[in-house]
């Protein structure tokens, strides 16, 4: 899921596309949502982005946490190389979008849910626009994360691990 391969200049970490794809999607579904209501289309790409978030994202997440966090952060620990006015790394900075996406994901879920189990119209659309609130900030956090580790994690990651190390993420990760 997360592809590090070689390079023109040594090797690469990646986000795969269809993860930004997939976000870019949940994003036109959620914005079909609050322009037209609820349709087949919009129930489908609910369904399909939170088994995609359900089937890889964590699955991401978590083997990020257990390579290239783990074997970055100790580094730049020592390093003092620091979020600004803070002193925590990217990679803890990181590791907590993690946990937001899973709060953020698991409330949009079940508040999707409890719309079509509440029996007051009314009711139901605070609910719905609660949940298309969740949904945005939970989009939000996804492009971000995947900026950071675009733009700062992984150009980290190859000016301080050793080829021998992304290989050996390669090979756990593949």
């Amino acid at each position: 899921i997360l592809d590090i391969a070689p390079a023109n200049t040594g090797h690469t970490l990646v986000i795969p596309k269809k993860h930004v794809e997939v976000v870019d999607e949940f994003e036109n579904i959620i914005n079909l949502l609050q322009a037209e209501g609820f349709s087949k289309k919009t129930l489908e790409g609910i369904n399909d982005f939170f088994s995609f978030f359900d089937e890889l994202i964590i699955g991401h997440n978590h083997k990020e946490d257990k390579t290239v966090f783990a074997k970055l952060n100790p580094i730049l620990q020592e390093k003092e190389i620091f979020s600004t006015g803070s002193k925590k790394t990217v990679v803890d900075l990181m590791e907590e979008d993690h946990i937001k996406m899973l709060q953020l994901a698991a409330i949009s879920f079940n508040l999707f849910g409890l719309i079509t189990r509440i029996p007051d119209d009314n009711s139901g659309l605070v609910i719905l626009d609660l949940a298309v609130e969740q949904s945005k900030a939970l989009i939000e956090i996804l492009k971000l994360h995947i900026f950071r580790e675009d733009n700062i994690v992984f150009p980290l990651a190859h000016n301080y691990l050793s080829e021998e190390v992304l290989n050996s993420l390669n090979n756990r990760i593949g």
